[in-house]
């Protein structure tokens, strides 16, 4: 199994793990407001899509020895990787169906605020939403939970231990901006994405290719980003 360089490996545990999730926000709300202050107009678009397309120039570059290695995987066994991660998908759907049931019957709650989020944004910015969803997220997550955390754990301890934790991180960075905001009745939620994070890392373990998490993460959202646009 391809894994990263120590020195790609911290790079990428504080390019997203620090950066990505907590301090890149925090610039970017500033610098559009001190560009505001100054010539009255507002870049906070402008300046995110810049962000988003520097930070995953960056990730790219970190990570490519593990990218590389999962596209020549992918094209040499496309056939049993599709298999492994279609089938580790369609069980994570069925576990992922009670627990959302289960949270509805305690909660009353059908959505987070990630999903609401994602169905208010793909009305108003569709070709960046579907690009985020389907490009984006599958390569710059399955970078750093699965590639970065999961390689890591799984390699040093075990598989179990390996996909439990990162799984539980993945789905804690979920619920993350409604834990921020005060909204904690969202943290029930972060047990939908625990679970497809598990079968993410299984598929990983199942295939020994860095191709089949990111192709179960494809395959999931895209097919959640289908269902979106035909519903709205």
């Amino acid at each position: 199994m391809k894994t990263l360089s120590k020195k790609n490996a911290w790079l990428i545990g504080l390019n997203y793990g620090l950066g990505y999730l907590v301090i890149y926000p925090v610039l970017i709300s500033w610098l559009a407001a001190f560009l505001y202050n100054i010539t009255g107009h507002n870049y906070y678009d402008l300046i995110v899509k810049l962000f988003y397309a520097t930070f995953f120039a960056v990730s790219l570059y970190l990570g490519r020895e593990l990218f590389a290695s999962a596209w020549n995987d992918f094209k040499m066994n496309w056939m049993k990787i599709l298999k492994i991660s279609s089938k580790n998908y369609l069980l994570s759907l069925l576990v992922s169906m009670v627990v959302s049931a289960t949270i509805l019957f305690m909660t009353n709650q059908t959505s987070s605020l990630n999903q609401s989020t994602l169905e208010t944004q793909l009305k108003s910015t569709t070709v960046m939403i579907v690009l985020l969803s389907t490009v984006f997220a599958p390569l710059m997550e399955e970078l750093f939970f699965r590639g970065l955390i999961y390689n890591k754990l799984a390699s040093r301890f075990n598989f179990l231990t390996g996909a439990m934790i990162s799984a539980i991180l993945f789905g804690i960075m979920h619920v993350l901006p409604s834990i921020t905001s005060g909204n904690f009745s969202d943290i029930p939620f972060a047990l939908q994405y625990i679970v497809i994070g598990f079968f993410i890392a299984r598929s990983y373990h199942q295939a020994d290719s860095f191709a089949a998490p990111i192709t179960f993460h494809f395959i999931q959202n895209t097919i959640a980003t289908i269902l979106l646009l035909l519903m709205g």
